[in-house]
């Protein structure tokens, strides 16, 4: 932390500043610090940057046992690990940079000078608000996706304005440069934890699906943001179109950043406070009903994405006793294989089942040690619910096992007929007795029965011809 990378920070800060009560907040603590890395192996090295409010500090290592100190429990346990690390440091105070982002290479693709769409899921969380009180709030533009240079004056960046608003910055071949802001701001964050600000607590971060695009034939921009609910008269859900006079747009070579903005070549600013998931370039203007496909989980009209279902609703594992759904609309995709149009495989979903597959494991774990009945009124759920589960969860250990099945070094085996129901319908199951184990199982109890065994080991272990012993129905038999 004491880095002359840190000490430039602090003499020229590139960074977003701290809010003055989280400041206050770490100078109280007295000591604070971090980890280059969370895990470390034998022979590897672990570096520790540490901010001290005093001139010296004591550091040790300890094996922690319990880290909570409440009374209630059983308090701070540690043990004392002998290392030469443990002992007195010289301290100072550090101030704490903000500031992470992505860096995408220059590629030619990626040096538009048309028309382009940029799409991506945010969750801002940069607190503003409306008293203009400085240090209470984060100041200044933050960038999301940009290939952007103030030093260069060219090229292109999605940006968060300085009042919480989407913008697009351009910058054309006369040089001309112009941004365009969205009319409707977005929310702004609020922390839930009681006592960081005024404000009320308890405001969960808002996920929007933004989109901005520009049109190189008539210069029109498009801002696009959807808030991630369920609330249909939100403010902040809008449209905004707007002119400019740029037509085409001068390139950079600069690398593209998430969730940054260049300043200079090698000084980075407008740091992006929050979540970006998801963030794509496409090299045209996309029109609104492909942005709405893209943020229904659908794609352009390139061939590959056909449509969408209807959103379908699933159960999943409840969190804390508290019902968690799905919602998700299946799309309609070009199967490459079978050369067919087809929906999408979902890896948490078993057919047209309403409860995801973690559910469903779930409930038919739980049916080893409860009645069925009570799993169902534990869950809130039929009893055929929990019939499906079962069967679902048989179902998959059966493929499992069948595709898993090892016969070497078989050498006894039982086979016994077993009736499955009534009218003399029976079946033939062999086992490896040394191992107890299910081998194979078959319908029927005649001769072309055991000769499908026999098939089937011939298969497995590459010879029709085995050499072991045998129980059948209970009586030994030595055969070949």
């Amino acid at each position: 932390m004491a880095s002359a990378t840190a000490r430039r920070a602090v003499d020229a800060p590139p960074y977003a500043p701290i809010r003055q009560e989280v400041t206050e907040n770490l100078r109280r603590r007295g000591i604070v610090g971090y980890a280059d890395r969370l895990s470390v192996q034998p022979g590897e090295t672990i570096r520790f940057m540490v901010s001290s409010e005093r001139p010296r500090y004591r550091a040790q290592v300890v094996r922690l046992i319990h880290g909570d100190a409440n009374p209630a429990g059983p308090g701070l346990k540690e043990l004392l690990v002998d290392t030469p690390l443990n002992g007195e440091y010289a301290g100072a105070r550090q101030d704490l940079p903000l500031g992470s982002y992505v860096r995408v290479p220059d590629h030619p693709s990626l040096r538009l000078d048309g028309s382009f769409t940029v799409t991506a899921w945010i969750a801002p969380t940069s607190q503003r608000d409306q008293t203009g009180a400085p240090g209470s709030f984060f100041v200044g533009a933050e960038g999301m996706f940009t290939k952007w240079s103030d030093a260069d004056d060219g090229g292109y960046g999605v940006f968060i304005d300085e009042d919480g608003r989407l913008a697009l910055r351009l910058t054309g071949t006369t040089g001309a440069s112009e941004t365009v802001h969205a009319d409707r701001g977005l929310h702004p964050w609020v922390p839930a934890i009681f006592g960081m600000n005024n404000r009320p607590q308890g405001v969960s971060t808002a996920w929007y699906f933004i989109a901005v695009s520009f049109d190189a034939a008539t210069g029109q921009v498009v801002l696009y943001q959807d808030p991630i609910n369920d609330f249909p008269f939100d403010p902040t859900r809008g449209v905004t179109e707007r002119q400019t006079e740029i037509r085409a747009l001068a390139t950079s070579d600069v690398p593209v950043l998430i969730g940054a903005a260049w300043e200079s070549p090698w000084d980075v600013r407008c740091h992006y406070n929050g979540k970006i998931d998801n963030p794509r370039v496409y090299g045209r203007r996309l029109r609104l009903e492909e942005i709405a496909a893209i943020r229904n989980g659908g794609g352009p009209d390139d061939g590959t994405y056909r449509d969408t279902r209807r959103p379908r609703h699933f159960r999943h594992v409840p969190l804390w006793g508290i019902p968690v759904r799905l919602v998700y609309a299946p799309r309609r995709v070009w199967c490459v294989p079978c050369a067919g149009v087809h929906v999408e495989a979902l890896h948490w979903a078993v057919g047209t089942q309403r409860c995801t597959r973690a559910l469903l494991v779930t409930i038919a774990t739980w049916t080893r040690v409860l009645p069925w009945q009570q799993v169902a009124t534990l869950f809130g759920c039929a009893w055929g619910t929990v019939e499906r589960a079962v069967e679902a969860a048989v179902e998959a250990a059966v493929v499992y096992g069948l595709a898993h099945r090892d016969v070497t070094g078989v050498t006894h085996i039982g086979i016994d007929e077993i009736s499955r129901r009534k009218g003399h319908v029976y079946v033939t199951n062999v086992y490896d007795l040394t191992r107890k184990r299910l081998l194979w199982s078959g319908e029927g109890r005649t001769r072309a029965t055991l000769e499908a065994f026999v098939d089937f080991l011939g298969v497995r272990t590459g010879s029709r011809r085995w050499k072991g012993s045998a129980a059948i129905c209970g009586s030994p038999t030595s055969t070949s």
